[in-house]
């Protein structure tokens, strides 16, 4: 989203890059738009928190090597590592890079060989999907509505991406709002304020 003007009772947004554009017109704007949020930057509210001072080397893997269905932590005095699947029978690992390992050192293959060295018995073989470093975050929007403006997911709140809650409370969100915001155009009375689904009871904002 490049830019957004609001109206007494509508949002027109302009989307697109590259010298292309067009506009759109909606009741309401809901920024589903990452921790980076173009939508939180144009309400212009905080993004309060804090920053984790450890990184990660997060790995995707295809075809399940270990072939058991759990999540597992395994801190040790020298390493801390994650491993968990999903009902695709694709397993993540997650590795603490120490202080003295810079992202270049983790980003190499054959550093990642010797992360996984730990975890399968065949580390060459494993078919990797995808690999990033990651530094955790916990940050919450200082509001989550400005007018016809309203966030949900990262852009509204952010946590590590531990067993996948950052996606799930994203979810929660959508549940949460959706019905909420189908209320309100179709005109029935919806009163308080939107707050996203980090708990539950959130209320939908009036029209």
């Amino acid at each position: 989203m490049n830019s957004c003007t609001q109206e007494v009772d509508s949002v027109t947004v302009e989307l697109g890059r590259d010298g292309e554009t067009v506009k759109a017109r909606a009741r309401y704007v809901v920024g589903c738009d990452g921790g980076r949020s173009a939508t939180r930057g144009m309400m212009g509210v905080s993004f309060d928190g804090t920053t984790s001072s450890t990184r990660w080397l997060v790995v995707d893997v295809a075809n399940d090597p270990l072939g058991i269905p759990t999540a597992r932590l395994a801190p040790t005095p020298n390493a801390r590592t994650l491993r968990s699947r999903s009902h695709t029978a694709i397993r993540r690992f997650e590795f603490m890079i120490h202080a003295d390992e810079s992202d270049e050192q983790a980003e190499d293959p054959e550093f990642l060989t010797q992360m996984l060295a730990r975890m399968v018995p065949h580390p060459d073989r494993v078919d990797v999907i995808r690999r990033r470093i990651y530094t955790h975050h916990s940050r919450i929007a200082g509001a989550f509505r400005s007018g016809r403006l309203l966030l949900a997911g990262d852009a509204a709140h952010l946590m590590p991406v531990w067993q996948g809650q950052g996606y799930n409370s994203g979810i929660r969100d959508a549940a949460n709002l959706g019905w909420k915001l189908a209320a309100v155009v179709s005109g029935r009375p919806a009163t308080g304020c939107w707050t996203p689904t980090t708990r539950s009871g959130a209320s939908m904002p009036g029209r």
